[in-house]
């Protein structure tokens, strides 16, 4: 939720903008993917959003599709495959035609791609976040280097 309300709130002024500058509707896919500097494998997109800003009513509608659903590949001919792959078949591109085909769209014209990287910055950018666990546990950094252990109860800022 934190990571959607981040992602709107940052593109309010787009969107503002864009309205009074074209007049029209937009189309706005919102991708989260698994991208790490270091790892040089094919990207994944673990979080895929659809929002329909619809000026003329006045609403935003945001679709959260499970990462697993499947779809027809519009950059792999003849291919249906969980929408999680568009993007390691073809980066954003083919994520948004995927999502074009799915929501019988004309175009998707903007698009907001955030990495664990961007997200850690975003949460930086916006003075941390405080966290007090119901429950206690511990965790690794991507590395495997640092274990992190957090305390029930025990309010910490991050």
């Amino acid at each position: 939720m934190f990571l959607f309300a981040s992602t709107i709130a940052a593109g309010a002024y787009f969107i503002v903008d864009y309205k009074l500058n074209h007049g029209k509707n937009t189309y706005i896919a919102v991708i989260g993917t698994d991208e790490r500097p270091t790892d040089t494998k094919r990207q994944r997109s673990d979080v895929i959003m659809f929002t329909s800003v619809d000026f003329d009513e006045s609403n935003i509608k945001l679709i959260s599709l499970p990462r697993d659903s499947l779809v027809d590949i519009p950059c792999r001919t003849d291919l249906q495959d969980k929408i999680t792959h568009a993007f390691a078949y073809g980066g954003k591109s083919c994520t948004m035609d995927a999502l074009e085909v799915l929501f019988e769209v004309d175009e998707i014209e903007h698009y907001v791609q955030v990495n664990f990287d961007s997200l850690i910055a975003l949460v930086d950018d916006l003075g941390g976040i405080t966290l007090t666990p119901t429950k206690s546990f511990s965790e690794y950094n991507v590395g495997k280097t640092e274990k992190y252990t957090f305390e029930k109860g025990k309010t910490v800022e991050m």
